[in-house]
């Protein structure tokens, strides 16, 4: 006769499985969605294809077998480095003598994306030719289809987020509403699986972070390497590796020890390349504006603008209050490790000298906070029909972000008529 211990480790493991498979149908069909939404917006992501298709085919990371694809709007993407470090920008016909092309924005984008581009490749000649396309990705034109590519890379990292969002969430029900509504009701929709922006990376990686932190797993080490490897994504990430770290007090060195050893790969990639401990563009001087009044009207604009507020986009979020409340007795150093983060993540957005995000949809700079905002809905269980409706009109603004390419016009971002009709001319 089988003791109830063994009974209930049984148990306990179906329900383990049980909840992986709803993870997973979770997953798939925020990928499938978001794989099939049409709108691209490869701008500042533009040679991350390249990059992978460089790393396959020749072992580097250089650009310099593509200048034949450079175009005078691009430029802006791409650094020529020289001989100690020296740096100059690109210009059409390629860079000067003994000076090499790279990627202008975050390197560790692309190279983690790596095996995902290796899949594409393996598939690519057994895809159907429904579309332009797909068509050209069936033939391995990535310089004609690297939209394609970008948008299936980006949906699919959206999609395992989905999954670590699920699991960290608990009951099923709430998981499943949740994991729905950061599906398809915030930017991960409208912007992280339009392009490979490096907010896809990182939130996979604060996702995953997250899961591993959190429901007594406690992975610290593991935390940290995904920190550290967001971190590389965007360094607006350190605001969150330093906040856990000081959460876990006794335990936070080694979740920074995990996340130093994760940067070394890169730090030695820029010491070779660059003569700097990290890419040249993470120490832009101009990113930011440090003027408070300039700032405050900022954070307004970042949550309440027609253009940029989360909570016009995302309104829902607002329950994000209820549920740090709800958390508090019981996890009290997470919930003030998860404020902390978003006090100095609206801060840090808002000294950005390019708040508005560029050619963008809807709150893109708070996209790296979303994993964060779902841990704090975690508890959340909506009692009246007007939450549901929050939901479905983040669904639709974000959707009508993924499907109508005339809702990319930058225009004013104050203008009302950039939710209510969705273009200004």
């Amino acid at each position: 006769m089988k003791s109830r211990k063994t009974d209930t480790a049984g148990a306990g493991g179906r329900d383990r499985h049980s909840r992986l498979a709803h993870a997973v149908a979770a997953g798939l069909l925020v990928f499938v969605v978001h794989a099939v939404s049409p709108v691209s917006q490869s701008g500042d992501s533009r040679w991350a294809v390249p990059v992978m298709e460089s790393l396959l085919h020749r072992g580097d990371v250089d650009l310099d077998e593509f200048v034949a694809q450079w175009t005078t709007a691009g430029l802006y993407t791409i650094d020529c480095a020289g001989p100690g470090g020296a740096l100059v920008q690109a210009q059409m016909g390629g860079c000067p003598e003994l000076f090499h092309a790279y990627p202008r924005y975050p390197i560790a984008t692309p190279v983690l994306a790596f095996p995902l581009f290796v899949v594409i490749d393996r598939l690519a000649p057994m895809l159907p030719g429904w579309t332009p396309g797909l068509e050209l990705l069936s033939q391995r034109n990535y310089s004609q289809s690297f939209r394609v590519v970008e948008i299936f890379i980006a949906s699919a990292l959206m999609g395992l987020c989905a999954v670590f969002v699920f699991l960290t969430i608990p009951g099923r029900e709430a998981a499943w509403l949740w994991t729905l509504a950061f599906g398809f009701g915030t930017s991960a929709w409208s912007t992280a699986s339009r392009a490979m922006w490096s907010h896809g990376m990182s939130m996979l990686c604060l996702a995953a972070a997250l899961y591993f932190l959190t429901g007594g797993r406690r992975r610290v080490v593991l935390a940290g390497v995904l920190l550290g490897l967001a971190v590389w994504n965007r360094p607006l990430h350190a605001i969150p590796l330093v906040c856990f770290a000081v959460w876990l007090r006794r335990d936070g060195w080694r979740l920074l020890a995990g996340a130093a050893a994760a940067s070394i790969p890169f730090a030695v990639y820029c010491l070779t390349i660059y003569r700097l401990p990290v890419q040249p563009y993470m120490l832009s001087p101009g990113a930011f504006v440090w003027d408070t009044g300039r700032a405050l009207g900022v954070f307004a604009g970042q949550l309440v603008s027609p253009g940029r507020g989360l909570l016009v986009y995302s309104p829902f979020l607002v329950l994000c209050a209820a549920g740090a409340a709800s958390l508090w007795k019981r996890e009290r150093g997470l919930v003030t490790a998860i404020g902390t983060w978003f006090v100095l993540h609206a801060a840090a957005i808002s000294f950005f000298a390019d708040w508005t995000g560029g050619m963008a949809f809807g709150p893109r700079y708070w996209s790296d906070f979303l994993p964060g905002s779902m841990i704090l809905l975690g508890p959340v269980r909506p009692a009246r029909k007007w939450f549901y409706v929050l939901i479905v009109w983040a669904v639709f603004l974000h959707g009508r972000g993924a499907w109508d390419v005339r809702t990319q016009a930058p225009g004013d971002v104050w203008d009302w008529r950039r939710v209510l009709v969705g273009r200004v001319e």
